[in-house]
């Protein structure tokens, strides 16, 4: 796992999945009631105010009528002044309004530390670390299986969005204590220069870019998130992994059921609660949930070895064209050919596979290939895109070995 997945608690908890946040849950929600609640006082005052402000006179002096050093006029204007003071005060509240996210603490930061283990080990005790090669071919929790099972470029943007993320947060949070500072630094009466508040508004600008770039970087990271489950459920439902689960409501004493691949379409999984709801609901249909490859895999290096011998094949198959396209030997042993690359290609990842299956562009036909007629130079031109992001997606294999 890398370092970006192993800290993936304060993250987790921001990003909505856990049962904390950078704020108490309760704290916020009692501001935001609060506020709304003098929002609407406030909107209510100045509509009252308001309707004997601008209403018939008669109003106005059926108000004041026990009060005689007063006249109905003056009423009137004086509620008029009474609602645009209180309209001014909820417009200033309103602008002036950003609340505040303290920096968390170290003993915050490890709960969620602690949370965040608790959630993946759900009432198990803590697995115990295998000596030797570690075997994916166990059952897993949907958990663990979003960083055994997915497949590695998927990973990688996760972790590189996740980076950004903390990356980003460190720098908001060091524009913050440096604007904190300068605050504090002139708050007992002393006198900045222009220059020094300048410097002070240079620094609220950059830490209101840097909030929204935030933001931002914490929109991707969710859809990293996103990716990977999706990935995994990919995976579910094109039968390369295989999961169990018991059905809901459980009644005791019955057994957990192979979970089918084509139910998978319709199913969104939970991998925190290990359990998957029906599609755009919150209707639970299993819990409980594990998963594992169907078959077990060969080893990654001899997936990488097939496949250049599968690109061997179709360089040769690609330059010795039929002369004629007739739907005969050339064109079995092209469709042989391809659905061998595909097959070896989803073993290696599901996204090389899907890049392999659907050319959205092909590049041109090497010189070299003899010309024949159309329809055989079609398929030619295929064969020649398909080794072409073999060629890629294995050199760049070689690469991340050799470093």
């Amino acid at each position: 796992m890398s370092p970006a997945a192993a800290n993936i608690a304060p993250v987790w908890t921001r990003l909505g999945k856990g049962k904390m946040g950078l704020l108490d849950s309760k704290a916020i929600l009692n501001g935001a009631i609060g506020r709304v609640v003098g929002y609407v006082i406030g909107a209510f005052f100045i509509a009252v105010c308001s309707a004997f402000g601008f209403g018939p006179p008669r109003w106005a002096a059926f108000i004041v009528s026990g009060l005689p050093f007063i006249t109905p006029l003056a009423a009137q204007i004086v509620f008029v002044m009474l609602a645009l003071t209180t309209f001014a005060l909820l417009v200033l509240v309103f602008l002036r309004h950003r609340p505040s996210e303290p920096k968390p603490s170290e003993a915050e930061m490890e709960r969620r530390h602690r949370f965040m283990e608790a959630v993946y080990q759900v009432g198990e005790p803590p697995l115990p670390v295998p000596e030797g090669p570690v075997q994916v071919s166990g059952w897993k929790h949907p958990g663990e299986a979003l960083e055994e099972f997915t497949d590695p470029e998927v990973r990688e943007a996760r972790d590189k969005a996740l980076d950004d993320y903390f990356r980003r947060e460190q720098s908001t949070r060091a524009l913050e204590d440096k604007i904190r500072a300068w605050d504090e630094q002139y708050s007992d009466g002393k006198t900045a220069n222009d220059e020094q508040r300048d410097h002070r508004r240079r620094m609220r600008t950059a830490l209101e870019l840097g909030a929204l770039s935030w933001d931002v970087s914490k929109t991707e990271a969710r859809e990293g998130w996103n990716m990977l489950r999706l990935n995994l459920v990919r995976k579910l439902s094109h039968g390369i992994l295989i999961a169990k689960g018991f059905r809901f409501p459980h009644v005791a004493g019955n057994r957990e059921v192979e979970i089918p691949a084509s139910e998978w379409r319709i199913l969104d999984l939970d991998d925190a609660k290990a359990s998957a709801t029906r599609s755009g609901s919150d209707e639970i249909v299993y819990f409980g949930i594990e998963m594992r490859h169907t078959h077990e895999p060969p080893p990654r290096s001899e997936i990488v070895k097939r496949l250049w011998e599968l690109r061997k094949k179709g360089v040769e198959l690609r330059n010795s064209p039929p002369r004629s396209f007739d739907g005969g030997r050339w064109l079995e042993k092209y469709n042989k050919w391809r659905k061998d690359v595909l097959q070896q290609a989803q073993l290696l990842s599901l996204s090389f596979r899907e890049h392999l299956e659907t050319l959205n562009e092909m590049g041109p036909i090497p010189s070299n290939v003899p010309k024949t007629d159309s329809l055989s130079m079609h398929y030619v031109q295929i064969a020649s895109e398909i080794i072409r992001r073999m060629e890629d997606y294995l050199k760049r294999e070689m690469d991340e070995k050799e470093h």
